[in-house]
């Protein structure tokens, strides 16, 4: 128990001095989470790409018997076993109890059956919107998404990540304050941060009075940039680092640097993997930016219909996709 004890004052001295490195606290995730909202949200399946069209599609590994596919592209199934073992059993684990609440734009009937399908023992509350994100101009997903819950105030903690996250180790393992937002780490590098203030927006932990920060639709720079944009924040008193003082609301789940876009960052990545390859949707990397708020238009980096649901125009996209009667099975 004093080992324990003197662990988590180490912890607290670290964040205090604001180590450059990942502390592993390895301690129980806090006592007053008892009741937790776990709240899903965006694509939960796409096939991304830099410019439309691509010279080629995800490439399929026998290895692994996964298509790889570049940034932008999703698969939730891909982090099924992940998202079991690193953040459902890690909740179980601790005595807590968690309700799932997903929002989510459309992709095919069969793959949006197994989501609702593998989530209903969890799930309280869910939506697949009926029109596709590209047609779906100022719709912020994660806002709607924190809609679903049904009286947030009677949770202890909410958490807000996407599909496709593959979270490096356990979530116990991860330091959070439970009164604090908790964000995963600081973008980028230092110098980056001086400049920007901006935090990774991968997993969001937050007890249910800050809800107001993220569920409005109007604060669109909230997800990487709380410490600036949040409702409360005073411009006028600045931290060491010429962000607005910040640290009596936010907190940092990994002190380390990363890059939320890339692999190898202190709290885990997006997978750009596919189980299945199916015909659409398709988003270019310009038309995905952020998830929501697809504004592009006729437009060099629009990517081809089918942009949600069965709606297949062959001949868009036949000269480049990489399945048909040569592809690996399983396929659509």
């Amino acid at each position: 128990m004093m080992r324990l004890h003197l662990f988590s004052l180490f912890c607290f001295i670290a964040d205090a001095l604001e180590l450059h490195k990942t502390v592993d606290t390895f301690e129980p995730l806090p006592d007053a989470w008892k009741k937790v909202a776990v709240v899903f949200a965006g694509h939960h399946y796409k096939i991304g790409g830099p410019k439309w069209p691509p010279l080629d599609g995800p490439k399929y590994d026998a290895n692994d018997k996964l298509w790889h596919g570049i940034r932008g592209t999703t698969d939730w199934r891909v982090a099924k076993d992940n998202r079991e073992k690193n953040l459902f059993n890690a909740l179980e684990r601790n005595n807590m109890t968690a309700h799932v609440y997903f929002h989510t734009w459309p992709s095919h009937r069969h793959i949006e059956a197994e989501l609702v399908e593998y989530f209903k023992d969890r799930t309280i509350k869910y939506k697949i919107a009926s029109k596709g994100s590209h047609a779906s101009k100022d719709v912020d997903i994660r806002a709607e998404a924190l809609k679903l819950i049904e009286h947030p105030e009677t949770y202890d903690v909410i958490m807000l990540l996407r599909f496709e996250l593959n979270i490096r180790r356990s979530l116990d393992t991860f330091h959070f304050r439970p009164d604090k937002v908790n964000v995963p780490f600081r973008e980028i590098s230092e110098d980056i941060f001086r400049t920007e203030c901006k935090t990774s927006d991968l997993l969001m932990v937050f007890p249910p009075q800050y809800i107001g920060w993220f569920n409005t639709s109007k604060n669109d720079l909230i997800w990487h940039w709380p410490i600036t944009s949040n409702p409360q924040a005073d411009h006028k008193k600045k931290d060491e680092y010429g962000c607005p003082q910040w640290r009596d609301k936010i907190n940092l789940m990994c002190l380390s640097y990363g890059y939320s876009g890339e692999p190898s960052n202190p709290l885990g990545h997006l997978t750009r993997d596919l189980t299945t390859l199916e015909k659409g949707p398709y988003y270019s990397a310009l038309e995905s930016q952020a998830g929501h708020n697809h504004a592009v238009k006729s437009h060099a980096f629009e990517a081809p219909s089918p942009k949600a649901k069965d709606n297949v125009v062959e001949s868009e996209v036949d000269d480049w996709f990489p399945g048909g009667s040569d592809a690996p099975s399983p396929q659509a």
